[in-house]
């Protein structure tokens, strides 16, 4: 068996590579391929609980279990849950009655919707004494509770007369956000206006129907016959344009859904450019492309466009408190908190950040937390914290096992974010790495990564500083020392991951598992497989491989035409053909930018080049494999998933030259 034999480098000059893909998967905002020989239906799967993702403009946005994630896209979620066009689904429920009749869905209730199909519900409301008519669903919503910025939206149509109607959003607390419109023979969008509703609220009601004119009255005296379609409730929070975003059903499709594997999500890699008039929406096709140029945050957009599918490794939060709640952690030292501040979005878009609100002691001015971390066993333990200088813009983090392990670290929070003081360890931690990331909105990820002793306790603190670094100053009663918000700690890691909601109680996220059929895709004797990439190493990398392309099993030497070894550089890609395994060396680093990589097989040769550099050239053994396409990690796994990106991905059934890899990846 052969292992690392490179025959010839090629040089670098460029040819174009006139080839038409077998399979086009541009991976931007969808996992439905642009095209596909055989068939494109992907195979997703992401065990255990919900996540986050970078939208286009910086913010975290939480996810569902089982989505597939789309860095620096526009997210639009249709939180209404069952059904969002027939209204006669059990979701919803009918409202009213008093002297006039409970609203009904009338027999034969599907009519012509705005898109020329026939899912519109037709109800007829009747008046009646009380304060509403019509339909609701409750949208349990506790986890944005009172910190979110919502609107509801759907299209009215008048099946008789004139009659005015609307939809309302309110809650258990009595907050309502309303609209009444009165309709025409002519189908017209209509939206409430963007509003934070229901502080404290544990749920929350959207409603269509007749109402009284102010909320609370009793009575309407209208009888209505209207169509009703594409019912959509949406937490535009943090957005720069909160109007409605388009249109994503609930109920109707199936997997893939709108592209995202999980219903009710879609992800846009174009802006959303809808505007709003007098309740009414004007919706515009979305057509400029969100790049670095347009806007896009340049965490997770480039002058092409958004990054693409996000991959990672399993990983829970072992935070011993709530990521998001420091009202909740044990102590406060010289400290109170102000939680689901106003003052400031968080890096999730929304008020779920807390304040740091220092008294005028001469001391320390921490928050501290002490419990369960879930872990039991020495670990490699990454720590991290976003936060945002408030009267001071510097912070150190701390952990604490007792008997005399600890790991600490301070920040400077100005400008891009420096490590002032590097990390100090004591007891049987050994220090790793550590880091500061400056965010949108003021905000910096601090983190550092330690070996952990064996206790199953821990004691985080946070601890406001001097510009200096001293610990012990004389406070500023009531004023904001720092925000802070999502606490994590992620175990067997190098850097911190994406964050994660809730504590090691949850069941945190499995790897990222995405494959496709083989079968007419691509092809196991001849062909060409090109991706552009972006790594970032998370995990131990010691025994475990990198994949971004593969077309078998994580054996002894796999069969993949794209992927990085486990001791490689990411200036270093190979192919291998379960015989030989091809490498090129001296890339630009997939580390520092998306790179295009590129490879290809036939006969007895197979080719290996990034960036368009000089190919690299091996042994063909005249089967690269045929199991399935592996994106992100093998098509069975047997090591971590690919730590980063990937977009763009095409496979071709014509092997290129050395001259065309170059000409594809320039």
């Amino acid at each position: 068996m052969r292992h690392h034999q490179p025959l010839l480098s090629y040089g670098a000059s460029a040819a174009a590579f006139s080839a038409t893909p077998s399979f086009d998967l541009p991976l931007l905002d969808s996992l439905v391929p642009a095209s596909a020989a055989g068939t494109g239906t992907p195979t997703y799967s992401v065990s255990g609980g919900v996540g986050t993702v970078m939208d286009w403009e910086g913010y975290l946005r939480r996810t569902k279990a089982n989505e597939a994630r789309f860095t620096g896209t526009r997210r639009v979620e249709n939180l209404v849950t069952g059904h969002s066009e027939n209204l006669a689904n059990a979701a919803w429920t009918k409202n009213g009655g008093g002297t006039g009749n409970a609203a009904a869905v009338a027999t034969g209730n599907f009519a012509t919707d705005p898109l020329g199909g026939s899912t519109a519900s037709r109800l007829q409301l009747n008046k009646g004494s009380d304060a509403v008519n019509g339909f609701s669903r409750a949208l349990q919503s506790t986890s944005a509770a009172g910190v979110s910025t919502i609107l509801a939206s759907l299209w009215f149509k008048s099946n008789s007369g004139t009659p005015t109607v609307g939809i309302r959003i309110s809650d258990d607390a009595g907050n309502v956000t309303m609209l009444n419109v009165t309709l025409s023979s002519s189908w017209q969008r209509v939206s409430t206006s963007a509003a934070t509703v229901g502080a404290g609220r544990t749920t929350l009601y959207f409603e269509i129907g007749a109402f009284g004119t102010v909320y609370g009255a009793t009575g309407h005296t209208q009888t209505s016959d209207i169509l009703v379609w594409g019912t959509q409730w949406e937490n535009v929070s943090g957005q720069s344009n909160q109007n409605p975003s388009e249109y994503v059903s609930v109920g109707v499709l199936s997997i893939p859904f709108q592209g995202a594997n999980v219903d009710g999500v879609k992800y846009s890699r174009f802006k959303n450019d809808n505007t709003v008039a007098a309740g009414v929406v004007t919706t515009v096709t979305p057509s400029v492309l969100i790049t670095t140029a347009n806007g896009g945050s340049t965490m997770s957009c480039d002058a092409n466009g958004p990054r693409g599918l996000r991959f990672e490794c399993s990983q829970s939060n072992n935070a011993p408190a709530s990521p998001e709640d420091f009202s909740a952690w044990t102590t406060k030292d010289n400290i109170t908190i102000t939680a689901n501040t106003t003052a400031t979005l968080s890096p999730g878009g929304d008020n779920t950040a807390d304040a740091m609100v220092e008294n005028a002691a001469t001391s320390g001015h921490t928050v501290q937390h002490l419990g369960s971390t879930g872990v039991g066993s020495a670990a490699y333990t990454v720590q991290s914290v976003f936060v945002k200088p408030g009267m001071r813009d510097t912070v150190a983090i701390h952990w604490d096992e007792g008997s005399g392990n600890s790991a600490q670290i301070t920040f400077t929070l100005t400008g891009a974010g420096s490590i002032l003081v590097a990390g100090l360890v004591t007891g049987t931690f050994v220090l790793g790495t550590s880091g500061i990331v400056a965010y949108p909105n003021g905000w910096y990820r601090c983190w550092q990564s330690f070996t952990k002793g064996t206790s199953t306790t821990g004691s985080w603190r946070v601890i406001a500083c001097t510009p200096a670094g001293a610990q012990s100053y004389t406070g500023t009663n009531g004023a904001v020392a720092l925000y802070v918000w999502g606490a994590q700690v992620n175990v067997a890691g190098l850097t911190a991951t994406d964050p994660l909601p809730g504590s090691y109680s949850s069941a945190g996220r499995g790897l990222d598992a995405l494959t496709y059929s083989f079968a007419s895709n691509t092809s196991a004797t001849a062909g060409t497989a090109y991706a552009e990439t972006l790594v970032e190493e998370w995990g131990s990398t010691a025994g475990s491989r990198r994949y971004i392309v593969a077309f078998g099993v994580d054996g002894a030497l796999p069969t993949a035409p794209l992927y990085i070894a486990a001791a490689d550089a990411p200036t270093t890609l190979r192919i291998c053909d379960g015989t030989t395994s091809t490498q090129k060396t001296g890339g630009s680093s997939m580390k520092t930018a998306f790179r295009k990589v590129a490879a290809s097989w036939t006969g007895s040769t197979q080719l290996i080049t990034i960036g368009g550099t000089a190919a690299q050239s091996g042994t063909f053994d005249g089967n690269i494999g045929s199991t399935a396409i592996g994106l992100g990690q093998p098509t069975t796994y047997n090591g971590i998933a690919w730590g980063g990106n990937i977009r763009n991905v095409k496979l071709y059934t014509t092997a290129a030259t050395a001259a065309e890899l170059a000409g594809l990846t320039t």
